[in-house]
């Protein structure tokens, strides 16, 4: 399903701050939602959320509350058609983010050192101040999987990926430096109470890799 959007008639889209793009996406993410295959689709990721970030680049003058508008109409939708929606690659955001959201993707976040909150703490971007778990704006990814609510008891659901073109966390068995050894990967990111599902990939994605924690297979 494409969406296209008729800009005949917008005039200087410069003078209206661009917020037609939002109303084009809220209706491109509404088309998707319906004309799913509930057989193959019944979960959706919003990827690139950050998208104003930073907004000098976008061309659009977007901010952090034009994707908040735009994401919680997008997670509405997708829940209304009764799917499932996961938040992605965004943790600057994902404090407010995991009211609207059921879980979180997150792609190599432990070779960036950006899983959890303690290690995100006290950056600052676009007006957000990132604070430990306990504050007002945790931006790691274990924000999710402490959420507990009435039907995710145990917190939300997060997946973490790591690529092997990346050449840092070695598959399992082979030698290397602790911080790469599978079984570091494993142990920090899989293994504590409030963990994720953890796996290393082939950044193409076509299954000739798949080493999921904790022990590979």
């Amino acid at each position: 399903m494409m969406s296209f959007l008729n800009t005949s008639r917008m005039g200087d889209l410069s003078q209206r701050e661009n917020r037609y793009l939002s109303f084009s996406n809220r209706l491109a993410s509404r088309n998707a939602a319906h004309y799913r295959i509930p057989s193959q689709e019944d979960v959706q990721n919003h990827d690139d959320i950050d998208s104003f970030d930073p907004p000098a680049t976008t061309g659009f003058h977007l901010t952090p509350g034009d994707a908040q508008n735009l994401l919680a109409y997008a997670f509405n939708e997708i829940h209304r058609d009764g799917m499932t929606g996961l938040w992605k690659n965004s943790p600057y955001l994902s404090w407010w983010g995991r009211r609207y959201a059921d879980g979180a993707v997150v792609e190599e976040c432990y070779i960036g050192h950006a899983c959890l909150a303690s290690q995100l703490r006290g950056s600052k971007q676009y007006g957000i101040t990132c604070t430990a778990l306990s504050g007002r704006t945790p931006c790691g990814w274990d924000d999710f999987s402490t959420d507990a609510t009435a039907n995710q008891p145990s917190g939300k659901w997060v997946g973490e990926a790591e690529y092997d073109a990346d050449h840092f966390v070695c598959n399992p068995g082979q030698h290397c430096r602790r911080a790469r050894l599978f079984s570091t990967f494993c142990r920090v990111v899989y293994a504590p109470p409030s963990g994720f599902a953890a796996v290393k990939f082939d950044v193409d994605l076509d299954g000739k890799m798949f080493y999921p924690c904790p022990r590979g297979r």
